[in-house]
């Protein structure tokens, strides 16, 4: 059917084009249509192949093993468009932030137009300890976190130093992933656990 429903009229001239951007958009719809455990084992398979730090494959492939894995994909499943891009999101949950840079834009930004006597070291000082006092009141069992509650005493910390409601957030996501983006916090940091949590924040 499909040879006499051909017409090579209707072939184009022009020579194809590629479309990256078409592309990803594509590769990003096969990623989300993955189920957990697809997605777990296309992701293990690929970095078996193509990683080149195979001590950060181990990690992740003991992650597997332990059936810890498929929160962290899960993650960043929707946002993904890339199995590289899958690892960058990841990575932080294997390798904890080292050096952090606070002069990158989300961060810089909001930092000097609080009060002028407070120098910036001193305000994340101070921003640092009240976020590891909320982080230390709350249950050992992430399950039981609560979200809007969380949310709520963050803003707090927010205004009590004078700054935006989400500005306190950008400090912790911060000193949790080391960059100013990442998967949504939140589920980070109950993914994480709370032992881990604290043990970044006391860096």
């Amino acid at each position: 059917e499909l040879i006499n429903l051909f017409d090579i009229e209707g072939i184009s001239k022009t020579n194809a084009t590629f479309d990256r951007t078409k592309l990803l958009w594509f590769n990003q719809q096969y990623i989300k249509m993955k189920s957990p455990d697809e997605l777990t084992d296309l992701f293990i398979n690929w970095m078996q192949k193509y990683s080149e730090d195979k001590s950060l494959y181990e990690v992740i492939k003991n992650d597997h093993l332990e059936g810890k894995l498929s929160a962290k994909l899960k993650l960043v499943q929707e946002r993904a468009k890339t199995l590289v891009e899958v690892l960058d999101m990841i990575r932080f949950f294997y390798t904890g932030p080292i050096n952090i840079n606070w002069e990158v834009e989300p961060v810089k930004k909001f930092i000097p137009d609080v009060e002028k006597d407070i120098s910036k070291s001193v305000l994340l000082k101070n921003i640092k300890t009240d976020i590891i006092s909320l982080h230390e009141s709350l249950s050992e069992d992430t399950s039981l976190w609560k979200n809007d509650a969380w949310a709520n005493k963050m803003k707090d910390l927010s205004l009590k130093y004078g700054l935006k409601p989400g500005d306190s957030f950008m400090v912790l996501r911060m000193l949790i992933t080391g960059g100013p983006f990442s998967p949504p916090l939140f589920e980070c940091l109950q993914t994480l656990g709370k032992g881990e949590v604290l043990k970044r924040l006391g860096r």
